[in-house]
């Protein structure tokens, strides 16, 4: 129905709002709250190793003496979805702004909206992150067992904590979604404007077929095949579920699984009878 709403308006150049997709992105960064939360208290996947805990970069000090599996089944069922949701949501407004500003206009955009905020706040919460990691270690694991909470505070407070100073190789931190889809947006615009140009009726061929098959009885094809794709992909990780990496360069098939959706978002947006 929201995408019907709006479907004779596809092609437009009058701005469309996307209220339940807005919502759904709302919905999904509160989801994202009550994730990390429950986190905190997830048994897996080291019990109550300390040790392994805390040398695992990717997960927070968690409070070992309160473990709940309910909290555990709630993040991991968030897990699942949310993110696959987030970059799906980022393709469809991409392909939006793409069709409706422009080439140049979208670069810019994506530049001034993606790339500018990675780098700054890149910068700004690197030091807070391992002032955070450290301090909490010291507490953690009672490695300064004699010293006072204030103390543990101000020995966390060193020039390490800034960017390329420390020990610790930079990461991306909780910003690695930020981080990869300045590579999908760059990918997909670079796979648009080539198909465009070299073969534009293959292009037009590709999206005729799109269009023909989803107003067609056998629309629901396009379902088993997105499962299909999800679980191909899912299948190149032992844990078959949707991994996260803080690596600025990551194994390929953690971005595959997510530009799979990111991809099917920027193709529905120009197929919205089809959806």
């Amino acid at each position: 129905m929201l995408f019907r709403s709006a479907m004779s308006e596809a092609n437009s150049p009058i701005s469309i709002r996307y209220h339940g997709l807005d919502f759904m992105r709302a919905a999904m960064m509160m989801m994202g709250i009550l994730l990390h939360a429950g986190v905190m208290y997830m048994a897996m996947p080291y019990g109550d190793d300390v040790a392994g805990i805390v040398a695992d970069g990717r997960d927070p000090y968690r409070d070992i003496e309160g473990y709940s599996m309910a909290a555990q089944r709630i993040a991991w069922s968030i897990h699942i979805f949310r993110m696959p949701a987030f970059m799906l949501l980022a393709g469809f407004f991409g392909a939006m702004m793409f069709q409706k500003r422009g080439a140049v206009s979208f670069l810019k955009n994506r530049f001034n909206r993606i790339v500018i905020p990675l780098v700054v706040f890149w910068i700004l919460i690197w030091p807070i992150d391992r002032f955070a990691w450290d301090f909490g270690a010291n507490m953690m694991l009672d490695q300064g067992s004699d010293l006072n909470v204030w103390q543990n505070l101000t020995n966390a407070m060193s020039l390490k904590i800034l960017p390329f100073l420390g020990d610790l190789a930079p990461h991306t931190m909780h910003l690695w979604f930020i981080y990869q889809l300045i590579y999908f947006y760059i990918i997909t615009f670079l796979l648009h404007c080539a198909l465009k140009k070299i073969c534009p009726k293959t292009l037009e061929r590709g999206a005729s077929f799109i269009s023909s098959l989803g107003n067609s009885k056998g629309g629901w094809i396009f379902l088993p095949f997105a499962v299909v794709c999800t679980w191909l992909v899912l299948s190149a990780n032992s844990t078959f579920h949707f991994d996260v990496s803080f690596s600025w360069t990551p194994p390929l098939y953690i971005p595959f699984a997510y530009y799979q959706f990111f991809l099917f978002g920027w193709i529905g947006y120009h197929h919205l009878k089809v959806i």
